[in-house]
């Protein structure tokens, strides 16, 4: 497995479309490479760590929850397979996510800023597709199913689709915490 790190600069890839074109296009030009199996995107890549936040699951109570951090990654399609991490439940993100995600946040990032950075709810019907480690879905929903479950954090509101194993983040020594992947394009939408 190669990684690189790659950013783009904002006087050039001002809109977020630019952006996602970009990608897109480094994504598949890698892809057609020869001897490259697979290649994805990702915010983070596995013992990095560091870019989290905490969720709120609707209809649960439990302070403990309240506090425990979960780990966010913006991913491509074909992530998982790229890295060998299994789907364990549900399935994976395919186009049609990628672009549902991006419109999604498109829609959020304008209410954001009619509201002037003061937005207190997410509207119902603004749900980004999310995919969760075992971790995650033995923490916050214990023996349940979390296929088809809400949760509020990350891009904003989000569904599970599908749970994948455990990736340690955080170095290879320690435990894996719950995590969270969702499409790479609604990472992207912010216009500057």
């Amino acid at each position: 497995i190669l990684t690189m790190g790659l950013s783009l600069p904002t006087a050039r890839y001002h809109e977020a479309t630019q952006r996602r074109d970009f990608l897109d296009n480094v994504v598949d030009r890698v892809r057609q490479t020869p001897g490259v199996g697979f290649a994805a995107l990702s915010s983070r890549i596995p013992l990095e760590g560091g870019n989290n936040g905490y969720v709120m699951v609707p209809g649960k109570n439990n302070p403990e929850l309240a506090k425990q951090l979960v780990e966010w990654n913006y991913i491509s399609q074909d992530y998982f397979r790229t890295y060998g991490t299994p789907l364990l439940r549900g399935r994976d993100f395919v186009q049609e996510d990628m672009q549902r995600s991006a419109k999604a946040g498109a829609k959020l990032w304008s209410l954001y800023i009619a509201a002037h950075g003061g937005l207190k709810e997410i509207p119902q019907d603004l749900v980004f597709p999310a995919i969760v480690n075992q971790t995650m879905a033995d923490t916050f929903w214990h023996e349940k199913d979390p296929i088809g479950k809400v949760f509020i954090g990350g891009p904003g509101r989000e569904q599970v689709i599908g749970v994948v194993g455990d990736v340690k983040e955080w170095g290879i020594t320690e435990k894996a915490i719950p995590e969270a992947y969702f499409p790479f394009t609604a990472g992207v939408f912010e216009d500057e």
